[in-house]
């Protein structure tokens, strides 16, 4: 079966739930065939922060980006309310909509849904 699932204008890429465990490190790496593009989320509980919950993002290079998640430990959950750009995938821009919930201290759920946008002239 070939199943093709679209959200207004963006093409589901993938979607799913990964449990993180005592904020460790989780990594996406996509493979289109013409190169990996790794994304790695990384989550930090920090007292000091006057503003609740931040992401952050930082591109390594063109292949490799990481995703910093602040202070995200509502045990009810919190996530983006519109798809953010993360990069370009099979020469289309790549999207990532995330919902986390942290019910206990030592666990996240990180629910995702990657989307793939417009396609990017001369992206390669």
């Amino acid at each position: 079966m070939d199943l093709k699932v679209k959200v207004g204008e963006y093409q589901v890429l993938d979607s799913g739930s990964v449990m993180v465990f005592e904020n460790e490190t989780l990594e996406f790496a996509l493979d289109d065939g013409d190169g990996k593009l790794t994304v790695r989320c990384v989550f930090e509980d920090r007292e000091d922060e006057e503003n609740g919950r931040m992401v952050e993002g930082e591109a390594k290079n063109d292949s490799e980006c990481n995703l910093l998640f602040i202070n995200f430990n509502n045990r009810y959950g919190t996530g983006s309310k519109k798809p953010i750009e993360v990069g370009i995938y099979n020469e289309r821009k790549l999207l990532l909509q995330y919902y986390i919930a942290a019910p206990k201290s030592s666990y996240k759920v990180f629910t995702y849904t990657w989307y793939l946008g417009k396609v990017v002239r001369g992206s390669r």
